[in-house]
């Protein structure tokens, strides 16, 4: 926990401190008009009816005292705006975002890293703003991405015991072995931009070996890797099988990470590694700790409440005022829990790129892209130029990939790695060119799949523009009836639908009216024009009035009220103590 304003919690302690003082040590004078003449006092102080009536006020202007400490404590704390307590309003405040990279550089067999892709698998979809991604020795398994459904649902394919894909894509050299510090490096670059560090916090969390066996030169050393870090601002974490000290151990100290052995308890590991994110960048305003004065004011409002309890049940005949000092202290501090805001709204969660442009690429992959221009180029091929094009004028957007036939399938989730996209799209092929699949190609395959990605980007990055581009013949060889496109209303803010085949443009027609873009057809040569200027794109916005936290100023006021009864009670009891029992001979 810590404290906004020091300075409030300091002249509380001086609060209190004169409180006690001036009750305690000032002067009593008494007026002989105020004192009643009694007889015998020396044999009604002996009596035990007397010595338990007073040893019962005693322990109850103890416990009043007491419970007035706690309230006055509890209220000077709220009022001096604690944060990093627990908050149920801590959700609505804005926080650092976080990109996590897990970098699997072990055998996908080895418990470490089944152990460590279940885990994600399985707590992935509980994620708020984070980016999460899976790297392999020589594969981006899963980009940075939002799209939990995607990274959950490839994280737990490759967490199978059995019937798994492979991690590692089959590639053989002639002269290189994958060495540790390559697999790092890779997994670094997955963290775009990896040249520079960024507005979001970053983590990469390594499981497999401290070094690799030996072999051919590699491509990176351990200074070159721990220069990328630094240079990226990556938290290195690693849980390493086999031995436990080591160069991949060194990493994780000197970028603020831990170090863990990956041969036990990797869940464990894991669930320490989360609860020590790194460090927000400096200078980042998103990231400062929200406020959470709610716990301290329950405690005032409990003790309080308590208080008057305790008042009602000795039925004690006491002054109207003095008992509105208590309920006004109540009442102002129930309103406190509540915490009042005057002006502007609760700022959404931080999130990195919410300005950045969300672009989908709807790519047919029909037996209709196989065909060749008269320069010898398939259809296909004049596709991936063309979204080379636009990630080249679209440097910082997010990218989906979705490819169709006659189903669709996405290939590459709404994700800031364009570096990792590139050869992607590079190895995109035509379909098996079939007389029966060209029949059931169908234009509209990717409605559905597109349809929940721009849900899922409205609500994730609702200051973001969607772009959608679709690329296709137009299938004039189907015989299936096409699906519409029915994408949700306003979500689509421009784009294009773009024509290889002028058999088709009918369809495709259809299929730019539904998305409301245009239809470009696209010949022989590039397209000019079409991707030289974006479209309007979002840009950070002045937040609402700022907002007025009002919680403070009414625990002040309680604090001043339950201060002022302080006073009254130890004072009372003074008074009251100028006669006491004579010790027993």
């Amino acid at each position: 926990m810590d404290l906004t304003w020091w300075v409030v919690a300091m002249a509380g302690c001086l609060a209190l401190a004169g409180c006690v003082g001036l009750a305690v040590l000032r002067p009593r004078q008494v007026s002989r008009q105020q004192l009643r003449p009694l007889a015998n006092t020396q044999r009604l102080t002996r009596l035990p009816e007397y010595r338990r009536a007073a040893r019962r006020r005693t322990l109850t202007t103890v416990a009043v005292t007491v419970l007035l400490l706690i309230a006055f404590v509890a209220s000077v704390l709220v009022a001096a705006r604690p944060t990093g307590l627990p908050s149920w309003a801590r959700n609505a405040q804005s926080s650092a975002p976080e990109d996590i990279m897990v970098c699997v550089g072990g055998p996908q067999n080895s418990p470490a890293v089944t152990t460590t892709l279940k885990y994600f698998a399985d707590r992935v979809t509980t994620f708020g703003t984070q980016r999460i991604g899976l790297t392999s020795a020589n594969r981006r398994i899963v980009p940075l991405t939002r799209d939990y459904q995607y990274a959950a649902a490839r994280f737990a394919d490759y967490a199978q015991p059995q019937g798994s894909p492979s991690l590692v894509a089959p590639v053989s050299y002639a002269d290189y072995t994958s060495s540790v510090e390559d697999v790092l490096a890779m997994c670094v670059t997955g963290l775009p931009p990896f040249d520079r560090t960024a507005d979001q916090r970053r983590s990469l969390i390594y499981v497999g070996p401290q070094a690799s066996s030996g072999g051919p030169a590699a491509l990176f050393t351990a200074d070159r890797v721990a220069d990328l870090a630094h240079k990226a601002g990556v938290q290195v974490n690693v849980l390493t099988t086999g031995a436990t000290a080591g160069p991949m151990t060194e990493l994780a100290h000197t970028t603020g990470g831990q170090a863990f052995s990956g041969d036990s308890d990797v869940t464990a590991h894991l669930d320490q590694i989360r609860k020590h994110p790194p460090a927000a960048p400096p200078g980042l305003g998103a990231a400062r700790s929200p406020e959470s004065p709610e716990v301290p004011a329950i405690v005032a409002l409990c003790a309080v409440v308590v208080l008057i309890a305790l008042v009602v049940v000795r039925r004690r005949g006491i002054a109207r005022w003095r008992f509105g000092l208590m309920a006004g202290a109540a009442v102002l501090l129930a309103i406190a829990v509540a915490r009042p805001v005057f002006g502007g709204t609760t700022p959404p969660p931080a999130v990195a790129g919410a300005h950045d442009p969300s672009i989908f690429v709807l790519v047919d992959r029909s037996a209709d892209m196989r065909i060749s221009d008269r320069h010898g180029r398939t259809r296909l091929a004049a596709a991936r130029d063309d979204i080379a094009t636009l990630m080249d004028r679209y440097p910082n957007a997010r990218f989906a990939v979705i490819s169709f036939g006659s189903r669709a399938a996405l290939n590459w989730p709404l994700s800031q790695d364009n570096w990792s996209l590139r050869p992607i799209v590079d190895a995109m092929t035509p379909y098996a060119a079939t007389p029966a699949q060209a029949a059931q190609a169908d234009v509209g395959a990717a409605s559905t799949v597109l349809r929940y990605q721009l849900f899922g980007a409205v609500q994730q990055y609702p200051r973001a523009q969607n772009l959608v581009f679709y690329l296709g013949a137009g299938a004039p060889e189907s015989q299936e009836p096409a699906r519409a496109f029915d994408p949700p209303a306003g979500a689509i803010d421009g784009g294009a639908v773009v024509a290889y085949d002028t058999a088709g443009e009918a369809a495709l027609q259809g299929v730019a009216a539904r998305l409301g873009v245009p239809l470009l057809a696209r010949g022989d040569e590039p397209l000019t024009g079409w991707a030289e200027k974006p479209a309007h794109e979002a840009t950070p916005t002045a937040t609402d009035a700022t907002r007025f936290e009002t919680y403070w100023i009414l625990a002040m006021g309680a604090a001043g009220l339950l201060l002022v009864e302080l006073y009254l009670v130890l004072r009372q009891f003074g008074r009251t103590r100028l006669v006491t029992p004579p010790e027993s001979p």
